[in-house]
């Protein structure tokens, strides 16, 4: 994802669970005051999801939803690494071969131990997604 969308990386808390919302929202998290839906992308793209451990961390990016900037806390399993990319050497999304969806995808990078996928994280949701996940950061997951 663009570091540009990144706000910060903080340690795994367990998210507040929010009846009636989609298995891949995963509940919300109080920031200083803020409340941040906490999205499992994993589950989003059809993935199991993974038990948080010593390494899971949240990253706080702000996406776009419904023309409202709205700040996300995506569950990763682990940060290892932060990669310097242009955005020249970006190449089209693959058509077949990955696990998700081209539309999420602005495209890859090739890395010398392989690919990083680069993630549209505006189109990530549906539109009726980001109305409920903009809908439950607005009303404070009450």
């Amino acid at each position: 994802m663009p570091l540009t969308q990144v706000l910060e990386i903080i340690r795994y808390v367990t998210p507040t669970p929010v009846p009636q919302t989609a298995p891949w929202v995963i509940g919300v998290m109080n920031l200083r005051g803020r409340v941040i839906p906490v999205i499992d992308l994993a589950v989003k793209f059809s993935e199991p999801s993974s038990a948080p451990d010593e390494w899971t961390c949240i990253v706080l990016v702000e996406v776009e939803l419904g023309g409202d900037l709205t700040t996300l806390g995506l569950v990763t399993t682990l940060v290892s690494e932060i990669h310097e990319l242009r955005a020249a050497d970006l190449e089209p999304p693959p058509s077949v071969g990955t696990q998700i969806r081209v539309e999420f995808l602005k495209g890859l990078f090739k890395l010398e131990e392989g690919f990083a996928l680069a993630l549209d994280l505006d189109k990530v949701l549906s539109e009726n997604e980001q109305v409920a996940v903009r809908d439950l950061s607005a009303r404070g997951g009450s």
